[in-house]
């Protein structure tokens, strides 16, 4: 994919998720990079990996280091396409499944709590009245 191809917010989306790839992989060699080099990405994004928002230095949620991982796995894709190596170090790399199931529970909690908390905010409008 292009970036011409792309909306100008996609594109823009697109490059700063892979910029989180690159301030780790990024003094590698293309030609030297490894599937070893792409796992231990995805550990060290899942565990320290968040440099804004939230506390720095706490690990990124699956879903960003998925989103990650597929931009890295899709421009991998194209330097295969181009000649620059010969195959994609990071087709097999996946997110682990108690990494991604970690993130549907809190998310499911987050939720929880919400309601939770409209719901008390309700019964103490009716209280008032």
């Amino acid at each position: 994919m292009k970036a011409e191809d792309l909306e100008e917010s996609t594109a823009y989306s697109y490059t700063m998720t892979l910029a989180r790839v690159r301030g780790r992989l990024g003094r590698i060699r293309l030609q030297d990079l490894t599937e070893d080099h792409v796992q231990a990405w995805m550990r060290w994004a899942l565990q320290e990996g968040r440099g804004r928002g939230g506390r720095p230095g706490t690990g990124l949620g699956a879903t960003s280091v998925e989103m990650s991982l597929a931009r890295l796995k899709e421009a991998l894709d194209r330097a295969v396409t181009r000649g620059l190596v010969r195959v994609n170090v990071a087709r097999e790399v996946t997110v682990p499944r108690k990494a991604r199931r970690a993130e549907r529970r809190a998310q499911g909690q987050d939720r929880s709590a919400a309601v939770e908390r409209r719901g008390s905010a309700r019964f103490r409008s009716c209280d008032r009245r």
